[in-house]
């Protein structure tokens, strides 16, 4: 099994150019070896090497975090799977309220033993379709975030339904004209690492 320290998560992010408190690097391991361990018996994600793992699991979620405007936020990520990039996300912001929806029944297992085993208070598992999605009192989400999701009308707007007004919509790689009727592109970044690809931070029209 792949393993991936602290240290190298540190000096992976340090050669990218991500700021990386030790205290974060640990989280991650841990957060990592936990999905290595579920990977090999449920096959979570694909992993890779070493240094690719750690920039596509890691990395992009706590690049994306460094762009987001608050530290205390309501967040809801479409498609969860292994939990990258919503968790990297949200222990690099050290705080806030998520919802990781995921309607595979063992990845959202998954998804459940990382809240767990991680403390992570405030985040929340819907093992459902995003538009099948409840939240409570009509709770409008600060952000929404979605990778390896399928942009176009349809989850456009269901996507602005579950934002509040000024929210954006951060779409790791992939493309968006699908959904250009209703979003335009405000901003698009390169994410760290070879080959990694954009990420685009949308508004609604």
């Amino acid at each position: 099994m792949l393993k991936v320290t602290a240290s190298d998560i540190k000096a992976a992010a340090d050669a990218r150019g991500v700021p990386m408190p030790l205290e974060l690097a640990a989280r991650l391991e841990e957060y990592l070896a936990l999905l290595f361990r579920w990977n090999e018996r449920i096959n979570l994600t694909s992993v890779g090497e070493k240094g690719v793992a750690v920039d596509r699991l890691l990395l992009e979620g706590v690049f994306a975090a460094g762009l987001l405007p608050s530290r205390q936020m309501f967040a809801i990520d479409i498609g969860s799977g292994a939990g990258s990039p919503a968790i990297p996300m949200l222990l690099t912001l050290g705080g806030g309220r998520l919802v990781l929806v995921e309607s595979r029944q063992r990845k959202a297992a998954f998804l459940r033993e990382a809240v767990r085993s991680l403390g992570l208070d405030g985040v929340r598992v819907a093992a459902c379709r995003f538009d099948e999605l409840t939240v409570e009192d009509d709770l409008k989400a600060d952000v929404v975030t979605s990778r390896g999701v399928r942009v176009d009308a349809a989850i456009g707007a269901e996507v602005g339904r579950r934002l509040a007004p000024g929210g954006s919509w951060l779409v790791f790689g992939g493309k968006t004209s699908g959904a250009a009727g209703l979003w335009r592109v405000d901003r698009s970044v390169s994410l760290p690492g070879s080959g990694a690809g954009e990420l685009f931070l949308m508004r609604q029209r």
